[in-house]
């Protein structure tokens, strides 16, 4: 083994590694904009919660309830037209939410009804669009190009729901209110976008696999410099000769 030989061995070394970091980043940042925030909330009028989320981008509010119970009062889209720009579709119980962030002014979100057959085996899940109904069961669409939205910045954001109407028979009914994360198996919004493959790999590769690969470029690298020693003390040892003769 002579010195180009180590060279390359070192070459190839920090290639492995440097693909090994960037795949595990990939894949942290793809798992860390893929959480979703859940939190148990109760429709009664006025009723406020907070919530403290992360993001890693520039990111906008996009949130839903969801309910184990009341599919029959959630509507449905089974019966959908558009029609001269509107939406039309079988309303459900009404739901307005403010949503709020302290840099930002308040925005009112509208339950759409629900966008799923019934099914006592999984909860309902409802979407809050600010997006609001002109009347019961109708709606703009396509949505305006600019609707209000909640700014949400890189970093920890506070922010607040306070429900402002709920129709009967869903007042006091327990819910959980869910932020959706800008990944998600079949979307991604903004910057996160780039990470997409990275939150699937982080659901489709083993954990065990990082451990192993630490340990597998630690081994290499002590090779590495085992063979470097070794070419050292065989170097000097020759010059050592040369030097005698």
């Amino acid at each position: 083994m002579d010195r180009g030989t180590i060279r390359r061995a070192w070459w190839g070394w920090a290639v492995s590694t440097f693909l090994v970091l960037l795949l595990f980043c990939d894949t942290l940042i793809g798992r860390t904009a893929s959480i979703h925030t859940i939190v148990p909330f109760r429709l009664t009028p006025d009723q406020t919660v907070s919530v403290t989320i992360f993001r890693l981008f520039q990111d906008q509010l996009y949130f839903g309830l969801a309910f184990e119970r009341h599919c029959s009062d959630l509507g449905d889209w089974r019966a959908s037209r558009e029609k001269d720009g509107f939406l039309y579709l079988h309303p459900g119980t009404e739901i307005r939410i403010m949503a709020s962030v302290p840099a930002a002014p308040p925005v009112t979100f509208e339950a759409m009804p629900n966008e799923s057959p019934c099914n006592t085996a999984y909860k309902s899940e409802l979407r809050m669009t600010s997006n609001l109904s002109v009347a019961s069961g109708v709606w703009h669409w396509p949505p305006p190009p600019n609707p209000a939205y909640i700014p949400l910045h890189r970093g920890y954001n506070q922010l607040a729901f306070r429900v402002t109407a709920v129709g009967e028979p869903l007042i006091g009914e327990s819910v959980d209110l869910f932020v959706t994360a800008p990944i998600s198996l079949k979307e991604a919004r903004g910057s996160a976008r780039w990470f997409w493959c990275g939150s699937l790999l982080w659901d489709l590769l083993p954990w065990e696999i990082w451990p192993i690969a630490a340990i597998g470029l630690a081994i290499w690298a002590a090779q590495n410099l085992r063979n470097a020693r070794r070419i050292r003390r065989d170097s000097q040892s020759k010059s050592g000769k040369l030097g005698d003769a």
